[in-house]
């Protein structure tokens, strides 16, 4: 009796806290879309710009995220020009990304509480990822796709149905139109499909499955060339890729990831060390892991069970893209991918990372369990304390923009007087953003980049670094970002 009352609690229980989590993400989200302030990088939004505009990239900008602007442009024109619907498609792909988190986690695990394990801590690793379900940009999408494209990768390899690859490499096509960074991601289904097809399937026998995943895979990259090879080249042309890493792949790619992905907190460095070069050691053990049994059966003639089959492939997935990059670099002098522009190593090497070590300790089930259980309580703890409904971790100048212009909207007592402004580069279009939107002919902004300052502004809002450059003309009224940014006003 007591058994059957524990089966049945096991049973809802799981899926009750699944939605629990997801209510509770969700909410969380919505409240940053309305809180948080315009950012440097959302304001590329304009009305010139038709469709095919900004299909093709003719402006040549790299903050141009191709589906996520054509979803923005529908949205604004067809509802409302603010902030919700200026972000609505990524708080749409949070939800896709639950949804295909949580059946990627029920369809690897059979554990309900592995699968339960595996579908947190995708959505809580990176502070940084859930900031990003919030904005107005093509990151969201991307993971979102990437997310969906994983699982129905998975559902091919068990299934074997054309179907679903199809679906698979849709999904990575469209991360890839979402962000070109997600490109890397495209060329590890391809090449883990393939890898995949010459270890396991090499007989005859299989010839004609072959020539349909061949044919599928290479008509994926013929739509993918034709929807990007314009933007793409437009924006390399245009130079917008050099504010990437130069120094190599662990300093920038994994060291970026590490300190704003998953630690966003600025964390002191021997950690920040010690997490880079295990997430190096994980990756050098995981491949000869995952090498030695494939010998192993070889050598024995043996069929490789579907669990190592998984395995390898959820390995390729990360390890493709680390190739990829590194490759890009040396031969193209493509800089390296960091911070947000490499946001998909974080889901694809957790993905591994948990099925790699449960598969490693199947039969000391035990182990596997309270050490994920002690993984879920940092992940919680570090995903808790750096959370934040007002401001971004990378655009974190912008977090008090709206009360500084209040501010000197509501010093100013002739209403009717326009009040000129100057402000830092950094400053310059959310500032534009916000005067458009919430005061409307109240400020002339005249930007950073003219030389030097003079006693023509009203007010400066400068960096505290850049102090000494405002005329001695002018009276200091407040900080701003903890003191990072200074308000001054003619006297």
């Amino acid at each position: 009796m007591l058994h059957q009352k524990w089966s049945l609690v096991n049973k809802y229980l799981q899926p009750f806290i699944v939605l629990v989590c997801c209510a509770v993400l969700v909410r969380l989200n919505v409240l940053q879309m309305l809180n948080v302030s315009i950012t440097h990088d959302e304001t590329g939004y304009r009305l010139t710009d038709s469709y095919l505009d900004l299909m093709q990239n003719k402006f040549a900008s790299a903050n141009n995220h191709i589906l996520h602007s054509l979803f923005r442009k529908f949205f604004i024109e067809n509802f409302a020009d603010n902030l919700f619907f200026l972000r609505l498609d990524s708080l749409l792909a949070q939800l896709v990304f639950l949804l295909y988190s949580y059946k990627t986690a029920v369809f690897t695990f059979e554990n309900r509480w592995m699968q339960l394990f595996a579908f947190i801590a995708l959505n809580i690793i990176s502070p940084l990822i859930f900031e990003f379900w919030g904005l107005s940009r093509g990151y969201a999408l991307a993971l979102s796709f990437l997310m969906m494209s994983v699982f129905y990768l998975l559902r091919y390899l068990a299934a074997g149905r054309y179907v679903f690859l199809i679906l698979s490499l849709s999904g990575a096509i469209l991360s890839v139109y979402s962000n070109f960074s997600f490109i890397n991601y495209f060329v590890s289904v391809i090449g883990a499909i393939f890898m995949h097809r010459m270890m396991f399937y090499r007989s005859l026998v299989n010839f004609k499955s072959m020539v349909g995943e061949a044919a599928i895979t290479i008509s994926s990259g013929i739509v993918l060339s034709a929807l990007i090879i314009t933007p793409l080249v437009n924006v390399y042309g245009n130079g917008e890729l050099q504010f990437l890493g130069s120094t190599g792949f662990a300093a920038d790619t994994i060291t970026s990831l590490t300190k704003e992905g998953i630690l966003i907190a600025n964390g002191d460095k021997p950690l920040l060390d010690f997490l880079v070069n295990a997430m190096i050691v994980i990756t050098w053990l995981a491949g000869i892991y995952w090498t030695t049994l494939l010998v192993i059966a070889f050598k024995h003639g043996g069929q490789v069970e579907k669990a190592v089959r998984w395995g390898v492939v959820l390995y390729l997935l990360y390890v493709i893209p680390v190739i990829s990059v590194v490759m890009q670099f040396r031969l193209f002098h493509i800089n390296y991918l960091i911070d947000r522009t490499a946001l998909f190593f974080i889901p694809l090497f957790l993905v591994h990372f948990i099925y790699c070590v449960r598969f490693a300790f199947r039969k000391v089930a035990v182990v596997s369990g309270v050490f994920f259980a002690a993984i879920l309580v940092i992940l919680t703890y570090n995903f808790v304390t750096n959370l934040t409904s007002n401001s971004t971790r990378l655009w974190w100048y912008s977090v008090d923009d709206i009360a500084v212009l209040s501010r000197m909207d509501s010093d100013e007592a002739d209403k009717q007087k326009q009040i000129n402004v100057w402000v830092s580069w950094m400053h310059e279009p959310p500032f534009i953003y916000d005067i458009n939107h919430f005061f409307k002919g109240r400020f002339v902004l005249l930007n950073g980049k003219r030389e030097g300052m003079d006693t023509t502004y009203d007010y400066y809002y400068v960096p505290s670094t850049e102090t000494d450059r405002v005329p001695l003309s002018y009276a200091r009224i407040e900080g701003y970002v903890g003191g990072g940014f200074i308000l001054y006003r003619k006297k």
